[in-house]
């Protein structure tokens, strides 16, 4: 199942760069949580703390109406366990006045049954290893 979930994650970060944010979401569990508790965005980005899927489908689809531009610039997945993938990306934004903004960051996703139950989002590849407990 393992490579299935990289595979999925993969899929999903792809789905968000054409704009299909339910595309993003289709191996998302309904109660799944999304935790940007340690996100350094001023006042927590997009999202802040933990979140529902529909939050974040909400958000998400406000994100992309804001930005003339959102890339997921994907530069690592790592299986990190059976249930449990590390995607480390590169995120850019460019607006409508052509002013760019961009950051690094990780996020954790861990599956149960073929679905994603939890992403978590660490400022870096090192802190979510941490927590994943290597």
């Amino acid at each position: 199942m393992s490579q299935e979930n990289v595979e999925i994650v993969g899929r999903a970060y792809a789905a968000l760069n054409r704009g299909d944010v339910d595309g993003a979401l289709m191996h998302v569990h309904p109660d799944a949580e999304f935790d940007w508790s340690e996100s350094r965005a001023a006042e927590g980005g997009m999202v802040e703390g933990i979140i529902g899927r529909e939050q974040f489908r909400k958000g998400a689809r406000e994100l992309l109406e804001v930005w003339d531009e959102a890339r997921w610039g994907t530069e690592e997945v790592i299986e990190v366990s059976a249930d449990q993938v590390l995607a480390v990306n590169a995120v850019r934004f460019r607006g409508r006045d052509g002013i760019e903004l961009g950051d690094r960051g990780a996020e954790l996703w861990t599956f149960d049954g073929g679905k994603a139950v939890l992403v978590k989002f660490f400022p870096s590849k090192e802190r979510a290893l941490e927590a994943a407990g290597f």
